[in-house]
Order: structure tokens, then sequence, then C-alpha cells
């Protein structure tokens, strides 16, 4: 079944009835730029995630989680005038925001794609591609694992900076104290479950280490 990225739509001529239609809420009219706030971070099971044995050092690991800033006037503050948008993340910046530039996307490319649709050209990032589901109809399709090991490799090569042991402390308080407003429901089987898997990811929170020392291991040449 072929998949439908921004290359394959820039590099066609075609008629208007012919390109996808990605939907009024698919994609982006504007470009944007992924931005990471240092306070925030998530502790994922690389297991369950499908990364190799060989690529971790061990089971949980925390990864920044990003945002996309999006590059429309009057948001994000944004203004119509010229440098409207280097001034505003440039305020990102000073509160201490990382902005990730777009070249620093996988294996060195962009990380926004460019489709040419039914609506006009819209912006998506890599990992998402469109398969067809019907005639001039598509469909996301997200590669998580890519996107994980892509945030996995910007705290690796240093354009996220790792995160203070507070900022990690913080993130497990929330769980515990989401933990303890479902203590009084712990009665019921559901709560129970609920309960159980949230002490399984407050014990991996705290086992967890930050991407950047989780080491490429090679294996040794026989």
């Amino acid at each position: 079944m072929p998949v439908f990225t921004g290359e394959t739509y820039d590099t066609r001529q075609q008629r208007a009835d012919q390109l996808p239609d990605l939907g009024a809420d698919e994609g982006s009219p504007d470009p944007f730029t992924f931005i990471s706030s240092p306070g925030s971070w998530e502790c994922l099971d690389l297991e369950t995630a499908g990364i190799p044995e060989e690529d971790r050092a061990g089971r949980w690991e925390w990864v920044p989680r990003v945002k996309k800033f999006h590059h429309r006037p009057g948001v994000n503050g944004i203004s119509a005038r010229a440098g409207g948008l280097g001034r505003a993340l440039g305020e990102y910046r000073e509160k201490g925001w990382t902005v990730i530039d777009p070249e620093h996307g996988p294996d060195g490319r962009s990380y926004v794609q460019r489709i040419r649709t039914r609506r006009g050209f819209r912006f998506a990032d890599v990992w998402t591609s469109y398969v067809p589901v019907g005639i001039g109809r598509v469909a996301p399709r997200f590669d998580d694992l890519g996107f994980l090991q892509w945030r996995r490799e910007l705290v690796r090569s240093g354009v996220v900076k790792t995160p203070p042991p507070e900022v990690l402390e913080g993130a497990v308080e929330l769980v515990q104290r989401e933990i303890s407003r479902l203590e009084a429901r712990a009665h019921l089987p559901h709560i129970q479950e609920r309960i159980a898997g949230l002490l399984s990811k407050v014990e991996g929170m705290r086992q967890g280490n930050v991407a950047s020392a989780a080491k490429r291991r090679t294996r040794s040449a026989k």
C-alpha cells in the first residue's frame, strides 16, 4: 500500500482533483518549529516501545516532551511585522525554552514536510505519513518509534540539555499525587488496576535513565 509524504506531492505536477484531501484538521497551513520546556520530561518504557536492548541502558528512560510552535501571526506572540517570528522565538529562548532548529530532524534532514493538497499546501512533521483510504481520501499514520528515537537523540547530541534531578522528582510526585487521589476508591476493580499501573510507573521512573546516559553499544567483531 503506498504511503504519501510531502516529497511525493512536492515533486509532481497534478490536477487539483488528483491531490489528496487531508481534511480540515490534518496538517497545518503554517510551518512550525519544535520547542521544548526545560521542565517537561516523561519517562517511557523502552522495551514496550520497541527499542532494542543494545540501544538502551535500561528498560525505562527519560525523554523531553516537545510541542509545535506554529509560525502564524497573532499566535504565540508572533507579530505580523518583519522579524516577528524571530523575536517571538527569542522571547521563548529567554524564558528557558529550547528552540529546536528544523534541520535537527532525523538523519540530518528537516523535521518539517510540506504536502500539496486540495486545500493548498499543508505542513506536517516527517513522522506523519498518509495512507489512501478511498478515492482522494487519506488517513494519517504516525511513526511513534521514530519520533521517540529522535527525542532521545536530541539529548544525546546536546540539542536538549539534561534536566536537573528536581525536574524528574517533580514528575514522580505528580504521579504519586494521582495515586493518592485514587486510593479513596481503591475498592473498585478498575481503580485497583489503575493504581497498580501507576505504582509500576513510579518504580520505572525512579529507575529511569536520562537519554544521554543510554550509550550506544556496539557488538564486538567475531
